[in-house]
């Protein structure tokens, strides 16, 4: 069965300004369709060592998607909107945390 899942993602216009199509996911999120969709989008790609979550949508179809799959995450904002730099790797498994400052970082947390 394909499920389509646009028609989960409502449109609200004009927000937050005239002229923006605002997609709100709350649908998606809370209905049965969301692991599918997790699903769908890992059939998309090969599987990484890491899944990048940028921003807030980004930290909750990361998540999602390194929890149903597997792999690593690496969550990523703005410079100054999350401790002290602007990435942060959570590593498998367990919960540890690393910061990325400037550069990157190879899978054993070592400066490249």
């Amino acid at each position: 069965m394909i499920l389509d899942f646009k028609s989960f993602v409502r449109e609200v216009p004009d927000f937050p300004k005239p002229g923006i199509q605002f997609k709100d996911i709350s649908p998606l999120l809370a209905s049965e369709a969301f692991v599918p969709a997790i699903e769908a989008m890992g059939n998309l790609v090969q599987m990484p060592d890491y899944w990048v979550g940028i921003d807030a949508r980004g930290f909750l179809f990361a998540s999602a998607l390194a929890t149903r799959l597997g792999g690593g995450l690496i969550i990523c904002r703005k410079k100054g909107k999350v401790t002290s730099s602007s990435c942060a790797r959570v590593l498998q498994p367990g919960i540890r945390r690393r910061h990325l400052g400037n550069g990157t970082r190879n899978r054993n947390g070592g400066a490249r």
